[in-house]
């Protein structure tokens, strides 16, 4: 059964100095949450004090409103997949998958059966016998959720379980995870520095900068309105283009705020030419274009604006965006444009600004 899972100004420190700062979050039965920021910025120590591996110096963190701060790791009713998956060489699969049951004292035919319920949830029926060395990493990733899954805990908690997979198969496996959590509907919390990973996975996602929460949301109003100048750079490739006097730097067309910092995601610029003569534009330079199979990405320059990054369709004809080549950019139609106000970038506005572009 899946639990609401609530931390509540939890406070972490450890050699004297303070590593949590009042951490909250609220995440909802079956919510697929992740914790996403750079190294240091506490999301690792987060999921440890939900785990109870880290002790709080301050807060509560509650499993349906019951306070479990205070009880130890085993008495959570929690399932943990480490990055390094943690398994036991010396067992067979099907004992490593029932090893959370043995532990409970379940007796062995329900140990067994159990195993293999869960080896068919991850797409691994028939290797309940094989030793765990015969598998592969993706195969052992599985095993490993598998495991941690058979007790049927209230909340399942991934530290960074994807790290030690190469790209194509974490991607497959991200989408494998996803999955198998709306199957089994359990509480989970995940650790990341993927932030393709974070989307593809989770329901909301937690930006964390230095023992706080930044910005918590959906993925895509994470990436299409960022409440601080930190999460708009963290997330994805970015362009922040000033705005003064109600107007957008370099474009010079006005805008819904009088100052701020507009942010401009790659794909939200078209050639100038492709749109009608009213969009917005402005001309840049182009330093370098590369071919990335679907889009050629640019990387261009503005007197005024300065660097950029650019996305443009795989149709378009590479001779027309050369290195050195000069050509005109225009913002794409019905582009909103999302405006952080300058006074944000340590205090995250209560309401964000979505501003369409001022005629």
């Amino acid at each position: 059964m899946s639990v609401q899972l609530t931390l509540e100004d939890v406070r972490v420190a450890l050699g004297g100095n303070e590593i949590l700062h009042g951490v909250s979050l609220d995440i909802a039965p079956g919510e697929f949450l992740t914790l996403l920021g750079p190294s240091g910025s506490g999301k690792t120590t987060t999921l440890n004090v939900i785990a109870g591996l880290v002790p709080t110096s301050g807060g509560h963190v509650r499993f349906d409103q019951q306070p479990v701060e205070k009880r130890p790791p085993h008495d959570r009713d929690i399932g943990l997949v480490f990055q390094s998956y943690a398994l036991f060489p010396h067992m067979t699969v099907g004992e490593n998958v029932a090893f959370p049951l043995l532990t409970r004292k379940v007796d062995k035919a329900k140990r067994r059966a159990v195993a293999e319920q869960m080896l068919e949830l991850v797409q691994l029926p028939g290797t309940a016998d094989r030793p765990v060395r015969s598998l592969s990493g993706g195969q052992q990733q599985r095993i490993a959720l598998a495991r941690a899954l058979a007790p049927s805990p209230s909340v399942l908690l991934l530290d960074e379980p994807m790290a030690a997979l190469d790209k194509q198969l974490r991607e497959t496996m991200q989408i494998e995870v996803k999955r198998i959590q709306q199957e089994v509907g359990v509480t989970t919390v995940a650790v990341t520095h993927d932030q393709t990973e974070a989307m593809t996975m989770s329901d909301r996602v937690a930006i964390m900068r230095d023992g706080n929460v930044e910005q918590i949301d959906t993925p895509e109003a994470l990436y299409r309105r960022p409440a601080t100048l930190f999460a708009a750079r963290f997330l994805g490739e970015t362009n922040l283009v000033a705005v003064r006097d109600g107007r957008l730097a370099g474009f010079g067309t006005g805008v819904g705020a009088r100052s701020g910092t507009a942010v401009l995601r790659p794909e939200d610029f078209a050639l100038g030419g492709d749109l009608p003569g009213s969009a917005p534009r402005l001309s840049v330079r182009v330093t370098t274009a590369s071919f990335q199979g679907t889009r050629y990405r640019l990387d261009v320059v503005h007197d005024e604006v300065g660097a950029m990054i650019v996305t443009l369709p795989a149709s378009t004809d590479p001779t027309t965006i050369a290195p050195g080549t000069t050509i005109e950019l225009a913002l794409n139609d019905g582009c909103d444009l999302h405006v952080v106000p300058e006074d944000v970038e340590s205090e995250p506005p209560l309401v964000s600004a979505d501003l369409t572009i001022a005629a």
